[in-house]
C-alpha cells in the first residue's frame, strides 16, 4: 500500500505577526505569533530589543559593532534571558541586563 498525504491531512503553519524597523543602519525584525501580535511585538518587545543592542553595542549601531564576536556573543545570551520556551519572561531592560550577566559567556571558537 501506498501512503498518500492530502493537503487538508498535512498541518497548516501558523501565521507569524512581525514588526521591522531600522535602528541606526540595523534593520531589525521581530516576530510571533498567538499572544504576541503586532500591538504587543511594537509596544512591548521591541523597545526592549531596541534598549538592549544600544546597551551592548555601546550606542553605535553599525554592522560591525554588532557583529564583534564579543558584542554578539553578549546580545545572543541577553536575548536567551528574555525568553523562554518562545515566551517573553521579562521586559524590563535592567532586569534582563542583570539575569545575562549572571552567565558566563564563553568567547572560545
Amino acid at each position: 500500500a501506498t501512503a498518500t498525504t492530502t493537503a487538508a491531512a498535512m498541518p497548516q503553519p501558523t501565521p507569524l505577526s512581525q514588526v521591522w524597523r531600522q535602528i541606526g543602519e540595523l534593520v531589525v525584525f521581530v516576530a510571533g505569533d498567538d499572544e504576541y501580535d503586532e500591538l504587543i511585538l511594537e509596544s512591548e518587545v521591541f523597545p526592549l530589543v531596541e534598549a538592549l543592542l544600544r546597551e551592548h553595542c555601546g550606542g553605535k549601531l553599525v554592522e560591525s559593532t554588532l557583529l564583534h564576536y564579543d558584542t554578539y556573543g553578549k546580545v545572543v545570551l541577553t536575548f536567551e534571558e528574555m525568553l523562554r520556551q518562545g515566551h517573553l519572561l521579562y521586559t524590563n531592560v535592567e532586569t534582563v541586563l542583570r539575569m545575562s550577566k549572571l552567565k558566563k559567556l564563553d568567547t572560545k571558537l
